[in-house]
């Protein structure tokens, strides 16, 4: 079920939540997401399909990640947090040379809101999201169960996508508020940390096994990742419309109904 929640969360990241929020408002694709976040985002894919698929490869037995592959999740990891860190100082730096002021204090500049209040709205929103999308998973998860569909199904549709409804919702919001170049950069980021974090912490726990309807939906995150690195490289108008966000919902819509049939 872990995996597959990892799974279904970043495919449906991907899909639905990009495809969802570009129907409201472009979304911009800036040169240092292409050049750094959509690669370790490929990167991070591809490794958990060679991770996991380690039989082709040495002789093994069986599909599974393992404490040695956790370790090298979290050395990517590692390298992932080093640069997000870096471009966070370099932006910082590039305030100060060009307003005489950190970004921190300019938005302060922009709008005085209350530390307190900021936190107070942060906790009680972040509370409600969670809370909601628990409600919303256990509930899909009971008529699923019912239905008798299996582990992988509920992980890979409903349990993943449950995870990221705070997601969807965030980047909705933030597109209507006309800041919609923020979400592939959120996107990206959570689909990196879900596979080179949260699975590395799963597979130190126990080793995580995958069948073939999991490794299935590993070559399709690898497939649509890819699909959105080419697009983001390539592309001339370097922004996500509403044709591309239409493809990725019908691409969803199609991975459901494979998943569900087959």
């Amino acid at each position: 079920l872990a995996l597959g929640n990892v799974l279904g969360s970043n495919i449906f990241n991907i899909c639905m939540i990009i495809g969802v929020v570009s129907l409201i408002a472009p979304l911009t694709i800036k040169k240092d997401a292409a050049s750094k976040d959509f690669p370790m985002c490929l990167i991070a894919a591809v490794i958990v399909g060679v991770c996991g698929n380690q039989m082709y490869f040495d002789g093994i037995r069986y599909h599974e990640l393992m404490l040695s592959d956790a370790i090298v999740f979290l050395c990517f990891f590692s390298i992932f947090i080093y640069y997000t860190l870096q471009e966070a100082i370099s932006a910082e730096s590039m305030a100060r040379v060009i307003t005489g002021a950190p970004a921190s204090e300019q938005a302060v500049i922009k709008k005085e809101i209350s530390p307190i209040k900021t936190v107070v709205f942060i906790v009680l929103g972040l509370a409600g999201l969670a809370y909601g999308g628990d409600l919303i998973v256990d509930g899909a998860t009971g008529v699923a169960e019912a239905f008798g569909l299996s582990e992988r199904v509920i992980g890979l549709l409903i349990v993943g996508p449950g995870t990221s409804l705070p997601e969807l919702i965030t980047s909705i919001v933030a597109a209507l508020k006309k800041n919609s170049d923020i979400v592939i950069g959120n996107i990206l980021g959570s689909n990196t940390f879900n596979i080179f974090f949260t699975l590395a912490v799963t597979a130190i726990i126990q080793p995580v096994s995958l069948d073939l309807g999991l490794n299935i939906a590993v070559i399709i995150n690898v497939i649509i990742t890819l699909l959105l690195v080419l697009y983001a490289w390539f592309s001339r108008q370097k922004q996500v419309g509403r044709t591309i966000g239409m493809l990725l919902i019908a691409a969803y819509m199609a991975y459901t109904f494979y998943t569900v049939i087959f």
